[in-house]
């Protein structure tokens, strides 16, 4: 029983010490870095979310091609746009069959 307290003690120690190694400093020379290196933890978190981003944004695509399609075959099939260019047609001298 005492191997497991010496092991839990151990462990309690161990993570005081080590998060002292998440606050420590660059070097004067090197100073000039501390920007980057304070976002680079984060990098990998950027790239999680770029790829729910991504997983969103690719059905949106298909959906903007099919709203398009459907737009153009709804603009040829429109009666509006059948009665403008019958009347165009008509200005132009030639005749329109429905």
């Amino acid at each position: 029983m005492l191997n497991l307290f010496s092991f839990i003690g151990i462990c309690l120690n161990s993570t005081v010490y080590s998060s002292s190694f998440f606050f420590s400093k660059l070097p004067k020379a090197y100073a000039f870095l501390n920007l980057i290196v304070d976002i680079m933890p984060v990098i990998p978190l950027f790239f999680f979310l770029l790829a729910f981003v991504w997983q969103a944004a690719a059905p949106l695509v298909y959906i903007k091609k099919k709203i398009n399609e459907n737009f153009y075959y709804k603009r040829i099939y429109d009666n509006s746009f059948r009665e403008r260019a019958s009347l165009l047609g008509a200005k132009l001298g030639y005749v329109m069959d429905d």
